[in-house]
């Protein structure tokens, strides 16, 4: 049971990691389609043709889901304070001080007792410790997934603006002779 509770300790700190580094794709894809916005919006002036309305429909609604996409980013990233084992130093001193209470009180076996509450301390510590760090990531995770769920809308929206800028633009080009 030790070994599985500090087996798990040390999968939710790679897991963070893990959360952590699956950051980047969603930024750059908000990235992406924000620039895409931006070049599809400029090109059309008021006042609006009806084509043109449903453009806007479009681009509101892919900045809707923009703005939803970078608050669940924010939330996957912010916020987020994992707990640690302690330093082998701070483990070290509570050991020594333990061996200190059981010799002041005349306990023969000192250091055995002393080792012992300190390994049990750290089992409940690796325990305490992997389900709090657990929860954290979950929730980091969930954030990361409405994130992307939001990203995905906001790319349907970016293609179905880009038709009537498409079909703008391929109205107003000339003909090649």
């Amino acid at each position: 049971m030790d070994d599985f509770c500090k087996d798990h300790y040390f999968h939710e700190i790679e897991r963070r990691r893990s959360l952590q580094n699956g950051l980047s794709l969603p930024i750059g894809i908000v990235t992406i389609l924000s620039g895409i916005l931006i070049t599809v919006t400029r090109a059309f002036n008021t006042p609006y043709s009806d084509l043109e309305f449903v453009f806007l429909f479009f681009v509101i609604s892919a900045v809707i889901s923009l703005t939803t996409s970078i608050v669940f980013i924010l939330k996957s990233h912010i916020g987020f304070t994992y707990g640690y084992i302690a330093s082998p130093l701070k483990l070290q001193n509570y050991r020594n001080e333990l061996f200190q209470y059981y010799s002041s009180n005349d306990e023969k076996n000192a250091n055995r007792l002393a080792n012992e509450n300190v390994e049990k301390y750290i089992f409940r510590e690796y325990a305490k410790l992997a389900d709090y760090n657990a929860k954290k990531n979950d929730m980091k995770s969930y954030n990361l997934h409405c994130a992307n769920i939001s990203i995905i809308f906001a790319l349907i929206f970016c293609i179905l603006s880009s038709i009537p800028y498409v079909y703008s633009y391929l109205g107003q080009a000339s003909p090649v002779n």
